[in-house]
């Protein structure tokens, strides 16, 4: 059971269509809880790795073939003002999948050890919360259920507050 959810790890930033959260509890119960965090932030980490080396094998071809180099350059601005704590937040955040946000660090050429270094402290808060929302129920008084809705409820929120914030900058850019 290990090896089957190292991989899905490992393939779900690359090519499977799973939710991270759906994952990541399987695999919690199917091997004890620090095993689960370390085994998913891992996997994780080496898919997004993955994914980074193969979008920067075909940047050039990606950007011409999404035409989407305006696109890019704000990526790359939005990344340059707020630094790396801009990725972080979106591996946390689910406002991009981890193949966009892998596909766009490539194509922006963000270096991949300061990347996956980013992925893995990311992950081990976005893994862990999810394997451990239990623990983090109990201590809270609620049933694991409301614990992983009210992160979901909260991770909605803030990812709202996000997009409002992100369109208000580019009126703001727009019209100055």
């Amino acid at each position: 059971m290990i090896a089957l959810y190292f991989l899905g790890c490992l393939l779900r930033p690359i090519c499977l269509p799973v939710p991270e959260t759906l994952l990541v509890l399987w695999g919690s119960r199917q091997v004890s809880q620090p095993l689960a965090l370390a085994v998913g932030v891992a996997g994780s980490a080496a898919g997004i790795a993955g994914m980074y080396l193969i979008s920067s094998k075909v940047s050039e071809w990606i950007v011409k073939k999404l035409n989407c180099r305006k696109a890019l350059e704000g990526f790359q601005d939005y990344i340059a003002y707020y630094k790396t704590k801009m990725i972080a937040v979106l591996f946390i955040i689910p406002v991009f999948p981890d193949i966009i946000i892998s596909i766009g660090a490539a194509v922006s050429k963000i270096s991949l050890p300061v990347f996956v270094f980013i992925a893995i402290m990311a992950k081990s808060v976005s893994i862990g919360m999810i394997v451990y929302s239990g623990e983090i129920a109990h201590f809270l008084c609620l049933e694991k259920w409301q614990v992983i809705l009210t992160e979901l409820f909260l991770v909605n929120i803030i990812s709202s507050v996000f997009k409002i914030y992100n369109r208000g900058r580019e009126r703001y850019a727009d019209a100055g």
